[in-house]
């Protein structure tokens, strides 16, 4: 295979490694872990030949080999680096669903932003945004998200258990809580994740 062909395959397996890399930053199924295991085993395969072949033909110009997976490979390290500073900033307070074929939760942020996470039994999905909070009531950026959440306003209050827990409720426009929406029971673990 000539050179120019090895750098094509290069960049085609590069960039789906790439791809799938970035999309399981904010979605995950059961399915994932095998496309990365086959994928993973494809990239060291293509970049170990292709780096091998590379230096046979060019014996006195080592960066003229390594050049098109080294390119890639410091890609991954830099995507990687910036996708894990998201999640960076400690938790100041985190709620919960607990459903019966899955969870929610979502924690808020010290520096304004809250992730939040939907499992289910073979997936899940993760949603990041900017929020603000004044008194008890939060505004977060997005009024929809994963029909989990319907409104773009919460509001903490003291829930109607017995145990007098601290509750997440739904807002409409007027400030009256949304009926037949989910509501999040406010964690005290304040652990980051």
């Amino acid at each position: 295979m000539k050179k120019r062909d090895r750098s094509i395959l290069v960049i085609i397996v590069g960039a789906i490694a790439m791809y799938q890399f970035i999309k399981q930053a904010d979605h995950w199924t059961i399915l994932d872990v095998f496309i990365d295991i086959i994928l993973g085993i494809l990239v060291i395969v293509v970049f170990t030949w292709a780096i091998y072949k590379d230096l046979k033909e060019n014996k006195h110009n080592t960066f003229k080999s390594i050049r098109t997976p080294g390119i890639f490979i410091i890609g991954f390290i830099i995507t990687g680096t910036i996708l894990s500073l998201r999640d960076n900033s400690p938790v100041i307070l985190t709620a919960d669903i607990k459903e019966d074929l899955g969870s929610t939760s979502i924690d808020f942020r010290k520096d304004g932003t809250y992730k939040l996470s939907s499992y289910s039994i073979l997936s899940a999905d993760f949603f990041r945004g900017n929020y603000t909070i004044k008194d008890s009531i939060i505004t977060l950026d997005r009024s929809e998200i994963d029909g989990i959440i319907k409104s773009n306003r919460l509001v903490i209050r003291t829930g109607n258990s017995e145990r007098n827990e601290k509750e997440i409720y739904q807002l409409d426009a007027e400030s009256n809580v949304l009926t037949n929406t989910s509501v999040f029971f406010i964690n005290n673990k304040q652990a980051s994740r």
